[in-house]
């Protein structure tokens, strides 16, 4: 779960074995790692507009067949007054990841295009099919820059049949969303 990513509501995600920054909203501190139960326990940065100071228990999830998303998260609990209360927080219904999250869906992130294009050789690499990077998709959805799978494959081709898909999803998924919201 550690590295560069974005998710779908177009919010720049930095997890590093400290610090979970969730830009532009905060950073929470990491103390504690749950691997096996997939959590994290942090400590709200003082700097941070909502909350400054509290415990925060995070929550992931891997995702299958919601591509182009891989995993998501849950602040599950973002306002505890201490470590233990927010690790005694209970777990989101992981098995639910669009109402899941404290009634919410989960925000499904994939990795960082910076990230993607650090990992791009130089230009007349060999096109190996199937070997394809993460960039960014038109800006589908209500808050727009949604981050897709855009079939920019290592040679920098661009796949119509995969961008269209990835797109496909990112809409899908965005809709689902404005649907589980307007049931709140």
């Amino acid at each position: 779960m550690r590295g560069a990513f974005v998710d779908d509501y177009g919010n720049s995600i930095a997890i590093s074995d400290s610090l979970f920054e969730q830009r532009p909203h905060g950073r929470f501190h990491i103390v504690e790692w749950n691997a096996a139960e997939r959590y994290v326990i942090a400590r709200n940065d003082a700097s941070n507009s909502s909350d400054p100071d509290t415990w925060t228990r995070i929550d992931w999830r891997p995702f299958e067949g919601m591509e182009p998303y891989r995993w998501g998260f849950c602040l599950t609990a973002y306002k505890a007054e201490s470590r233990e209360a927010a690790r005694a927080t209970p777990a989101p219904n992981r098995a639910q990841p669009r109402v899941g999250c404290n009634g919410y869906p989960y925000p499904a992130c994939v990795p960082s295009p910076r990230t993607c294009q650090a990992q791009r050789p130089a230009p007349g690499a060999r096109h190996q099919p199937g070997n394809s990077d993460w960039w960014r998709a038109p800006p589908y959805g209500a808050r727009g820059g949604i981050v897709a799978m855009c079939g920019l494959s290592r040679c920098g081709r661009t796949s119509t049949a995969t961008a269209k898909a990835g797109a496909l999803a990112a809409r899908a998924f965005a809709s689902a969303r404005s649907r589980a919201a307007m049931t709140k």
